[in-house]
C-alpha cells in the first residue's frame, strides 16, 4: 500500500491503468487539507522549529548546510525519527 496526500499529481490521467498492472499495490489517499495525517508534515515542523525559525541566513548555501546537518544527526537518533514520522493520533 502506498499512502499519498490528495495533490493533482498523484491524481494523473493515467494513474488508473498504470495502478491496474501493479496487482500487490494500492493506493490509499489521505483527506483533504489532513496534514497532521501526513508524516512528512512532522518532519518539516520539527526542521523548521530546530533549524530555520527565526533565523535569517546570509547566503543559500548556509541554509542549506544547517538542514543537512540537522538531517544527518536526527538520522542517528532513530527512535526519534520514528516518532516524527509516525500516525499521530
Amino acid at each position: 500500500m502506498i499512502i499519498a496526500d490528495n495533490v493533482k499529481y498523484h491524481h494523473f490521467k493515467g494513474i488508473n491503468e498504470y495502478l491496474k498492472e501493479l496487482k500487490n499495490i494500492e493506493f490509499l489517499y489521505l483527506p483533504s487539507y489532513c496534514s497532521e495525517l501526513n508524516a512528512i508534515e512532522h518532519l518539516w515542523e520539527n526542521i523548521r522549529a530546530a533549524v530555520t525559525h527565526n533565523t535569517l541566513f546570509d547566503q543559500f548555501t548556509e541554509l542549506l548546510n544547517q538542514v543537512q546537518s540537522y538531517l544527518c544527526s536526527i538520522n542517528k537518533n532513530k527512535s526519534k525519527l520514528k516518532k516524527l514520522c509516525a500516525y499521530i493520533c
